[in-house]
Parts: structure tokens; C-alpha cells; sequence
């Protein structure tokens, strides 16, 4: 409020302005003052009106003036948004006045606040707020307020878990680990813990997690408010809310690291008990004291101390009582096996022990413990930790074991006879030549005493002891091993060649000889103990038998080392035929895994052959990142790497660089439907194809959704690495791109745009089948498969010219396999197959059911599957089983089709016996895997239906069953089995629903039909009741049919207008009976003969 004139010497002020602002201010014509803040000024008087302020005299230049009318805040933005101090500090040393006045978000206060409120450097400083170190705990008493979080995901454990959920009890301090193998796990790990835990987790209790997904899941609410429990969550990405147990999972997690790298656990598979180690280590936190509580947990919680002399150092020797009598021994058996102790049982009260020889897990109360420290066990060179250390961390110390064991499993010592059977703690000295000469010859005389009744065996050995002593030499001695190329030059004294070639020659050390030695001891020793499923090798007992019993034993003694040399070269026998196998490389994930492994040139070339490729077609534009619109984030891209086995045994790497669509923002793409092929109108085609003798070949497009291009001009991609693009560089697409969520609706309508130019027409039943406007060419298209039927040669090449001006065009021939269906057609005698016999030798084979004993029906006759309670078998297991069953049923076997109609019910839930009955079903598609479709032409293409249903046989339910199959050219094209989905009165009103269920099947192939140029008139369906047959003919609202809804009265106006035709047939003899219940044998050949054939 100071009004500045640059002309003017003095400073004028309104008198008015002055009081107005709350100065005191006193004129008299003899002595005048001005009051401020408490402060007299004096004015001196000139003339009448004007007054001077007698002030002392300050050195403000007119520049320091004029600066003095900006506020605070415009300092503040002049100097660069610094704080509000710096910016007072600057001034201040300047000697520059400033005010606090009215400004945009100024701070009128500033000697209350340190900081401006600035809009427009808020959003520039936002930084993450302090979090209070204390917090206020409400746990009255144990159970109400727990603590949960997820950790992992880890190597899998022995028993196949990845994540491990951490509880800790507010209260006490009480902390449990349940495992699950996927996240999706937790709500049945909840109610597994809920219902187990000796914590007393009431209804009301409070849940506090982090913010999670899969806690702030649906499920997951859904079944902690099923059990009473509340839930509360940290705020995102704000762990130390969630601080009690995150402290307490770091504690953990070092402690089990520590025991768990420490331990004499096998080298190779110690990464698999980490499962093991988390919860022996939350097990010793629960009996330590804890610094909030004073006491220990296990003291808080059961108010008794806590049982510290049951515990022992995790991992070490631990010998348990055989009580199986493993050992069939007849002199001197023995009375223990040895293994590792790998925690506490508290169900049991007993020990957990990890048996070496038998690969399981026991528990029992009379286990004697070895805890002295392990050499092997000191030190620090430790591998990664499975617990502690980073995903990538482990892959590369993973990639780093195996490639030292092939390097050790390839020495040319590794074979050598004279080595085999000497043990670690043998020691011989130079002078004792002689004896070793002797012990040599003696096992040598042993060794042929043994193998009199298998020389062929012995021969075996001996030349691939050679094969590999001639092959693996020279790269030994390129790798510079001592004990290979010194070896191999001069001899070497017998103190030294003991454990050298132990280390490095002893077959049973390697992993290959390791697994095939494990895995014949655990046939031999099968109890009903838990089995282990890893790949890690594991030593077996045999090296610390040697080394008890050779201090005992003479040289000259032929008792139990006869015994060992016995069972060495039995095992050795066994695993011969492994070793000789050499064991191909795993399949690389990443490019880093890929120029690592053996394969790296493979690799390389086939990277550079997709690279190609994309620029062949004119994928992408290598654009800067900084001309990228703002706003846009650049879709991340993989490369996936796969081995194609080819039929004669030679092998195909392929790379494959493709997007990763999971990622891909919704800015990058609109609509994604793209039609496929449904099974009904495949099998038509095929049917008409075989009714016509039409030409038929297959057609395969590489690279298919490379042809077609992309729909916006805003999608970018980052390069792989294998492309050596300078940095910041991004993929522009012009074209699509494999895992782009647009690319299967980008593939189709170029398809369609290519074919639709060229005059075909599309059916209306079906998008992706496409015809001329005569009827004489065909083509179904399935994603990149083109089948083309073609009533002549040139028609058939006119087709092929279409497609290949377009696309480029494999040319496969006759089908001999489709969509995992193989195709056998015979155009002179008018027929075609359809058979699935390799896909069910895959079933067979996954489940382990290559040798079983067939089955003579896919179910029992008098079988009756209930739902159960809980889950008692592995549901993924059951759901693959399941999956693969149902595949089978809608492609080529309608014979299993009720099978797994009803098996498919508990895929949330299976029982035992649900899982024994999806088994039973493999078992028998073990003796019908021959069985196939059989199509045939004829003068007339006949369509004929059959519909039966099954009243109230569903006992969990009281609904009924129906089926129905169509059959066109002499072969089913369309079946359906499923439960009816509403609760019928009778058995006539059954029948009815599902008569009027299969007629609409029939309108849709009578459309399929027509669209290819057939008039099939009036469609005949067969069934076995007269009940229903009337209430379809007569429509009349009679007592037992006026309730039935009327969307199923359509099957009486399909009678009507002529479309469908209902009759009668026998249930004994109609094939549809198949389709709704149980059948035996007799029965169920009856109905199959019909429609399958033996090819």
C-alpha cells in the first residue's frame, strides 16, 4: 500500500490509510507523533497541512524499494520453488525486504509455518510421509488380532509348495507357517489354519494384512466372513503398517537361511527342504523369549515352558528306527536308516526325519541324532539362498551346478574300474602298491564271479567306460582338470588317486547315477510313508556305509563289502542305460539362459531367423522413445523359446518374439473376438467333403498373424534384447504381433478380407467356414489351418493361388492331422476317419496308466458320484485329468461324453472317489483308443436325430439327464450329454425337455446344411417314450404337461411347420441311451457300434 514515484525524493503517505491499517496517529500545529506497535514517531510540521516523519536515515536504494512490494511467495517462484527458509535466508543476506500479503496459495502466516503451500510445486515434492515407529496394539488376549502375509515364491519344496503364509498372533507373539504351492491357495490354507492352529482364532476375530490382491480378493473376503473373521489392511504399498509380522518374517527368513546353508542336507537338494527350514525356524521363535511379551510365546500362549530340549540343530545326521525292517539283510540287518533331522512334528510329538535311502519323510519319537558340525557345512562359500536371495540369483547359481556336474560327470576318471569301489575316507600309501594291486585283483575276481549269469551286461560296461574315457578326455584336459590330463600322462601315487577319483570318478557322486540309484532304493523300501516327487539328487547311504565298515573289515575280508559290490553293480546295471543317454539341456526362459547354455549358436540362429522374418514382413518401425506421445507406455516383449522334435529324431530350435499382452494398456486396442471353428460344423464339413468325394487338402500360413495389419497407430513395443538396439529405442507396429490381445481379430479379418474378395461366401451358422457361390469350393479356417475342399483339381489350385497371393502358404497335402485329430480319407472308396489314438497314448501317459489293465465300460453301472465335503485329492491333477477327458468327448468319443459330464461337476471339490472314477475313464480309453468316427458317402445325405434322457438321476440334485447325437453321412456330427437345468415331475415331462433341447441342435445343422447346399427335408428324431411323444404331437394342456414351460413347447412348432418328425425306438436298441446313464457292457457296445468303428 505504498504508492512509489521514481521522480520523486520522499515517500508519501495518506493519513486516512494509516489509521485504516490501525496506527495512531496525533496532528497538532505544535508537536505531532505516529504510534506504532507501541512506538512514538515523531512528524515534523511544514506548513498547515504537510508532515514529515523523522526517521533514522537507511540506505534503501529506489531498486530495494521497489522489490520490497513482492510477496514471499513470487520469491518463492522466483527462485526456483526452494522452501520457504532458503528463501527467507536468501533475502535476509540480500537485505531485501519482502511481505506476506494475499497471492495465489501465499502464506499469510509465515512466522507460524516453515513452508509455502504452493499448487504448483506440490505435485514435484510429494515425498512418503514418516511412519510412526510405535503403534497402539488392541489384542485383549490371544486370538483376537492376527497378522498375515504371503511370502515366496520359492524353489518348489519337497512336497511341491512355492509360498509359505506367515501368522502371528498379536497377543502372544505365537507365530505359524502354512504352505500352499499357489496364491490362488489361500482361502483353503484359511480354513486349514483356522481349523488346526492352537491359537484361539474366535469369530470376531481381527485379520490385519497387507493390501495385497490376493487378500483384497473376493474369495478371500468372502471366506474370512464365512468364518467370522474381520479383516483389515495396511494402506498400499505402505508395509509398515503391516510392521509386526514383516519384522518378524525377516527374522524368520535369516534364521531359516542360516540353519538351512549351514546344515548337512545334500548339496543338490537342499534347496527343496526350504519348507523345512521356514517352519523349524518359526517353531524355535515360538520357544525364544520375546523382548515386547518377556516371555516366550509358547510360555504366553499354553502358560508352560516352552520344550527347548526337544530341539535339535536343523539338518543334522539323524538315525531312525526301521520299524518296516527295510534292511533283508539275513546276517547282521540294520536296525536304522540314516538321513537328515528336518524339524519337529508337534501333531505328533515326534521328529521329522528326511530318510537318504528311501527319499521320504518320517516321523517318530525314536530317532538318535549326530549334531557335531559338518565339514562340509563351514565356511562361506554357500550357494544362493533359496530363502534370501533374488529369482534371478538362484537360476544363475542353479546354471552354475549343473554346469559343474557335467563338467565332473565327464571327466575321464570317472569310469576308470580300479576307482569305483575305494571310499572317501580310504588311504594308501606309495609303498603299498602290492596290496592295492591285490584289493584290485581281488574285486576284480569278485566282480567276474558276479557277472557269469550277465556278460553281456559286463561288456556293455566296459565299452562305455572306453566311448566315454575316448570322447570326454581331450575336453578334460582343454579344461585344464587335475586328475584328468596329469592322470592320463604320468601315473600318479595310490594316496592321491583314492580320493581324486572318488571326487570325480565314482558314478554314484553324479546326479544322473544319483536319481536312478534313489530311485531304486525307494521301489525296493515302498512303505506307506510320504514320497517326495523332486528331481534334486540326494546321496545315498552307501559312501557312509563303506566308511564304517572299512576300518572294521580287512582287505582280505569278502563279507559285507561283497554285500556293497553286489548291490554297486546291480544299481550300476540299472542305470547303465541312463548314463549312456546323454541328457538334453533344459529350455531356456531368457535370452541370458539361452547364451548360456550348450545350444548357444542354435539359438542365436534361430533368433536371427525371426528377426528376419518380422522384417520380411514389415512388422515394426525402430522409432527414438522420445517421439513417443506422451502418455503412452510401450508394451513389454519376451522371447519364448521351444524344441521341435522332429520324426526322425532330429530336433528344430525356434524363437519366437512376441508381446506381452497381460501388459498391454487399453488405449492399444478396442475389440478382441475373433470366431474359431466349432467341432459341430468341423465335422460337417468333413461329412459333406466325404458325402461329395470332394478334393482335400490342408494348408498351414507361417507366421500368420504377421499378415495382418495392425488397427491403431499408437502401439509400441520394446525390442528383445537379443536385438542389440541402441538405447531408448521402441517397435512401432504397422503389423500384428504375436500376444498383442488384438491379433486373433486382426488374423481373421484379413482372412476374411482376402477370401470375401475373391467371391466366397460366409455361413451365417458359422463365420469361419466360407464357400462359392456353387457350392464347389469349401474352406474352414481354424486361427493359421486352412482345410480346403475342392470338387476338381483346378478348383483346388484356384484356391491355393487365393490364399498364397496373400499369405505365405504351406501346402500339407491330404489331412493327416487336424487339431489334434487324425484324419484318414479315402476319396475312391467314399470314406473318412476320425480317430484320436496319440492323444489318448499322451493321457495314458501323463497319468502313468501306459500298462494298466482296461476297462470295459467308462463308468461302473451302478456308480453314483455325490459331491464331497472338501477336496481329499490334488484338484489341479484332477481338473488336468478332467480337461483332458473332455477334449476327447466333444472331438471325437461321444461314448465318454456322460462320463465326463458328470465327473466335471467336482472339479472344485473332488473326492477320492471322483478321482478313482476319472481314472477308471482313462483306464478305459486304454483298450477303445482305436475307436473312430466313420463317415461314408451315399446317394442321399440323411440327417437323423436321437434324443433319451434319464429321470431324477442326478441324487444331489433330483434333476435329470439328457442326450442327444445327430448323424449325418453315416457318422455323429453333433452329441450333447448334460443334466437337465430344471427339476421334472415325470419321467414323460423328462424326455419332453430334452426332446425339445436336441431339436434345436437340429435347426442349427439343418442351417449348416442348407448354407452348403442341401435340402434335407424333415428331420427325423428318435426316442423311446410314448408319453412324450404325445405331449409333443397334441397340443393339448393336459393335468401332467400344462406346467411345463413354454420355451420348451418349441419342439411342437418345429412338428408343425415340418422341421422335425418325432418316433419311436426301442430304449435297448437307441443310441442315445449311451448319452444319460451308466451302461454295461452289452448295452454300451450296442449303442457304441453305431457311431464308432474300429479303424
Amino acid at each position: 500500500n505504498v504508492l512509489f514515484l521514481p521522480g520523486f525524493q520522499y515517500d508519501i503517505l495518506s493519513a486516512g490509510r494509516l489509521i485504516d491499517s490501525g496506527v495512531r496517529l496525533c496532528l497538532s500545529p505544535g508537536t505531532s507523533s505516529l504510534f506504532v506497535d507501541g512506538a512514538e514517531l515523531e512528524l515534523a510540521c511544514h506548513g498547515d497541512s504537510t508532515f514529515y516523519l523523522v526517521a533514522t536515515a537507511a540506505n534503501h536504494s529506489p531498486r530495494a524499494k521497489c522489490m520490497a512490494v513482492h510477496t514471499l511467495h513470487t520469491w518463492h517462484r522466483r527462485l526456483g520453488h526452494r522452501s520457504a527458509t532458503a528463501v527467507r535466508k536468501a533475502l535476509a543476506a540480500q537485505r531485501i525486504d519482502y511481505v506476506t500479503g494475499a497471492d495465489n496459495d501465499c502464506d499469510h502466516d509465515h512466522e507460524s509455518h516453515d513452508d509455502i503451500s504452493c499448487s504448483d510445486c506440490l505435485a514435484f515434492k510429494a515425498s512418503r510421509k514418516p511412519v510412526s515407529k510405535s503403534a497402539q496394539r488392541s489384542a485383549a488376549s490371544a486370538g483376537d488380532v492376527l497378522h498375515l502375509d504371503v511370502i515366496g515364491p520359492f524353489p518348489p519344496s519337497i512336497h511341491g509348495s512355492k509360498y509359505a503364509m506367515v501368522w502371528l498372533d498379536e497377543k502372544t507373539r505365537f507365530m505359524e507357517c502354512v504352505f500352499i504351492k499357489t496364491k490362488n491357495d489361500v482361502c483353503e490354507a484359511l480354513r486349514r489354519f483356522i481349523a488346526t492352529t492352537a491359537v484361539p482364532a474366535n469369530r470376531g476375530a481381527l485379520v490385519q494384512t497387507d493390501s495385497d490382491p490376493v487378500f483384497t480378493a473376493h474369495r478371500f473376503v468372502a471366506t474370512c466372513k464365512e468364518l467370522g473373521l474381520r479383516v483389515r489392511y495396511s494402506p498400499p504399498h505402505v508395509h509398515q503398517h503391516n510392521g509386526l509380522v514383516e519384522r518378524s518374517i525377516r527374522t524368520l527368513k535369516e534364521s531359516a537361511a542360516s540353519m538351512l546353508h549351514t546344515s548337512a542336507l545334500p548339496l543338490d537338494g537342499k534347496d527343496a527342504f526350504w519348507s523345512a527350514a521356514l517352519d523349524h525356524a518359526a517353531w524355535v521363535y515360538n520357544l525364544m523369549p520375546h523382548t515386547s511379551i518377556g516371555t516366550s510365546p509358547y510360555h504366553a500362549l499354553f502358560n508352560k515352558a516352552p520344550p527347548i530340549d526337544q530341539v535339535r540343530v536343523f539338518g543334522c545326521k539323524a538315525f531312525i528306527y526301521d520299524h518296516v525292517r527295510t534292511d533283508r539283510s539275513a546276517t547282521f540287518p540294520r536296525r536304522a536308516l540314516d538321513g537328515h533331522y528336518i524339524g519337529y512334528d508337534a501333531r505328533s510329538n515326534s521328529h521329522r526325519v528326511f530318510v537318504t535311502s528311501t527319499q521320504r519323510v518320517r516321523s517318530s519319537i525314536n530317532v538318535d541324532f549326530v549334531e557335531e558340525p559338518s565339514p562340509a557345512g563351514q565356511g562361506g562359500a554357500f550357494p544362493a539362498s533359496p530363502i534370501i536371495g533374488g529369482k534371478e540369483q538362484r537360476a544363475q547359481q542353479e546354471e552354475e551346478q549343473q554346469q559343474q556336474r557335467r563338467l565332473k560327470g565327464h571327466s575321464a576318471a570317472q569310469l576308470q574300474p580300479t576307482a569305483m569301489w575305494l571310499t572317501p575316507t580310504t588311504s594308501l600309501a606309495p609303498s603299498t602298491a602290492d596290496s592295492m594291486e591285490q584289493q584290485r585283483d581281488g574285486s576284480d575276481m569278485a566282480s567276474d564271479s558276479m557277472q557269469q549269469g550277465d556278460q553281456s551286461t559286463a561288456d556293455s560296461m566296459q565299452q562305455l567306460q572306453q566311448q566315454e574315457q575316448q570322447q570326454v578326455a581331450p575336453v578334460a584336459m582343454a579344461q585344464g582338470d587335475p586328475g584328468t590330463a596329469d592322470s592320463m600322462q604320468q601315473p600318479q601315487p595310490a594316496q592321491q588317486e583314492a580320493p581324486d577319483s572318488m571326487e570325480q570318478g565314482d558314478p554314484l557322486t553324479d546326479p544322473m547315477w544319483q536319481h536312478s540309484i534313489a530311485s531304486s532304493t525307494a521301489e525296493a523300501h515302498g512303505d506307506g510313508d510320504t514320497i517326495i516327487n523332486s528331481t534334486n539328487s540326494v546321496h545315498t547311504d552307501l559312501d557312509e556305509t563303506d566308511a564304517s565298515t572299512s576300518s572294521d573289515c580287512s582287505d582280505n575280508s569278502t563279507g559285507y563289502d561283497t554285500d556293497i559290490l553286489c548291490l554297486r553293480t546291480t544299481l550300476l546295471k540299472d542305470a547303465m542305460v541312463q548314463s549312456s543317454q546323454r541328457k538334453q539341456p533344459p529350455v531356456p526362459t531368457t535370452w541370458r539362459k539361452a547364451m548360456a547354455s550348450p545350444d548357444k549358436a542354435k539359438w542365436q540362429d534361430a533368433f536371427v531367423a525371426e528377426w528376419q522374418n518380422m522384417i520380411r514382413h514389415d512388422v515394426f518401425d525402430i522409432v527414438e522413445q522420445r517421439t513417443v506421445p506422451l502418455g503412452l507406455n510401450a508394451i513389454p516383449s519376451k522371447l519364448v523359446f521351444a524344441v521341435k522334435h522332429n520324426v526322425d529324431g532330429s530336433t528344430v530350435h525356434k524363437v519366437r518374439f512376441v508381446c506381452c499382452g497381460n501388459r498391454q494398456g487399453e488405449d492399444t486396442f478396442d475389440d478382441v473376438f475373433s470366431p474359431t471353428t466349432r467341432f459341430e460344423a468341423l465335422r460337417t464339413f468333413l461329412a459333406v467333403t466325404t458325402h461329395r468325394r470332394m478334393l482335400l487338402c490342408q494348408f498351414d500360413v507361417s507366421a500368420a498373424f504377421l499378415h495382418a495389419d495392425i488397427d491403431l497407430d499408437n502401439v509400441f513395443v520394446r525390442p528383445p534384447e537379443a536385438a542389440n538396439l541402441p538405447p531408448g529405442s521402441l517397435l512401432k507396429l504397422r503389423k500384428s504381433l504375436y500376444g498383442l490381445r488384438q491379433a486373433p481379430k486382426l488374423w481373421y479379418a484379413s482372412v476374411w478380407k482376402t477370401i470375401g474378395a475373391s467371391g466366397f461366401e460366409r455361413l451365417r451358422s458359422d463365420a469361419c467356414v466360407f464357400v462359392n457361390h456353387d457350392r464347389t469350393i469349401m474352406v474352414c479356417v481354424h486361427v493359421d489351418d486352412f482345410l480346403i475342399a475342392a470338387t476338381t483339381q483346378d478348383l483346388m489350385d484356384q484356391a491355393e493361388q487365393m490364399l498364397a497371393a496373400n499369405y505365405r502358404l504351406k501346402n500339407l497335402g491330404m489331412p493327416k492331422k487336424y487339431l489334434s485329430i487324425a484324419i484318414a480319407y479315402d476319396i475312391q472308396q467314399g470314406t473318412m476317419t476320425l480317430a484320436q489314438g496319440d492323444y489318448v497314448d499322451t493321457v495314458l501317459k501323463q497319468q502313468g496308466l501306459e500298462d494298466c489293465k482296461p476297462k470295459a465300460t467308462p463308468l461302473p453301472a451302478k456308480v453314483k458320484l455325490v459331491p464331497g465335503a472338501q477336496a481329499e485329492v490334488d484338484v489341479r491333477e484332477y481338473q488336468s485329468i478332467i480337461g483332458s477327458l473332455l477334449y476327447l468327448a466333444v472331438s471325437t468319443r461321444p461314448d465318454i461324453s456322460y462320463a465326463t459330464s458328470v465327473l466335471s461337476r467336482f472339479v472344485q471339490q473332488p473326492s477320492k472317489q471322483h478321482m478313482q472314477a476319472a481314472r477308471h475313464v482313462v483306464k478305459y480309453l486304454k483298450g477303445t483308443r482305436d475307436l473312430a468316427i466313420r463317415y461314408a458317402a451315399s446317394e442321399r445325405l440323411e440327417l437323423l436325430g436321437f434324443t433319451d434322457a434319464s429321470h431324477m438321476s442326478d441324487p444331489h440334485t433330483s434333476k435329470g439327464h439328457g442326450g442327444h447325437v445327430f448323424t449325418v453321412a453315416g457318422g455323429p456330427v453333433t452329441w450333447l450329454s448334460k443334466r437337465l437345468p430344471l427339476v421334472t415331475t415325470s419321467s414323460a415331462e423328462t424326455e419332453y425337455v430334452a426332446a425339445a433341447r436336441a431339436s434345436q441342435a437340429a435347426v442349427y445343422l439343418r442351417q449348416v446344411l442348407q448354407e452348403l447346399g442341401f435340402d434335407v427335408g424333415t428331420t427325423p428324431l428318435k426316442m423311446d417314450s410314448q408319453s412324450a411323444i404325445c405331449i409333443a404331437t397334441n397340443p393339448v394342456a393336459k393335468a401332467g404337461s400344462k406346467h411345463i414351460r413354454l420355451r420348451y413347447h418349441l419342439l411342437r412348432e418345429l412338428i408343425a411347420d415340418h422341421v422335425v418328425s418325432v418316433t419311436y425306438e426301442p430304449g435297448n436298441t437307441l443310441l442315445a441311451d449311451m448319452m444319460t446313464k451308466p451302461l454295461g457292457r452289452a448295452a454300451l457296445v450296442q449303442c457304441r457300434e453305431q457311431v464308432l468303428h474300429a479303424r
